[in-house]
């Protein structure tokens, strides 16, 4: 049953939308080191055992944050 579901495409969707939730909470927080404002910068993400072709494009980056203080990098 794992295998079929990550194979499912509306899986991914439903794993976007949470990361899309979860990175504009953090992104309105801040830095949780110093308060400051957060710039996002993607990268690719490696999903195990999935075929690429599976995968839509917004589903194969991974949101991140970095801190705009100098020095934090956060």
């Amino acid at each position: 049953m794992c295998h079929a579901l990550l194979r499912d495409a509306s899986f991914w969707q439903f794993l976007h939308r949470i990361d899309q939730d979860t990175a504009a909470r953090a992104h309105a927080a801040g830095c949780r080191a110093c308060g400051g404002v957060l710039h996002r910068a993607d990268y690719p993400r490696k999903p195990r055992g999935v075929a690429h072709a599976v995968l839509e494009e917004r589903d194969r980056r991974r949101l991140s944050f970095c801190c705009e203080r100098e020095g934090c990098l956060r």
